[in-house]
């Protein structure tokens, strides 16, 4: 699922994962990269409009706590630390 951020932004969630845009390509599709590629996780997946045609490599990590304004109260709250990309 592609959702937009109200700042414009683009970004793709699949099941408990997320992709950042990273660019079209020279045919139109796009490709998304693991949001959590900073900790070398190489997965990337081309989109053709909604469809997704592939998905390369696995991941190396479970899927990230991303931060809202919910969790970062309870985890302050809890006095823990919060991953996120």
């Amino acid at each position: 699922m592609i959702i937009e951020k109200p700042n414009g932004k683009r970004y793709l969630k699949i099941g408990d994962y997320r992709f950042s845009y990273h660019k079209t390509l020279r045919d139109g599709r796009v490709r998304w990269k693991c949001s959590s590629s900073r900790q070398s996780c190489k997965v990337y997946v081309i989109t053709d409009g909604d469809d997704i045609v592939s998905m390369v490599h696995e991941h190396t990590h479970s899927p990230a706590v991303h931060r809202t304004k919910k969790n970062v109260k309870q985890a302050t709250k809890n006095n823990k630390k919060i991953f996120s990309e």
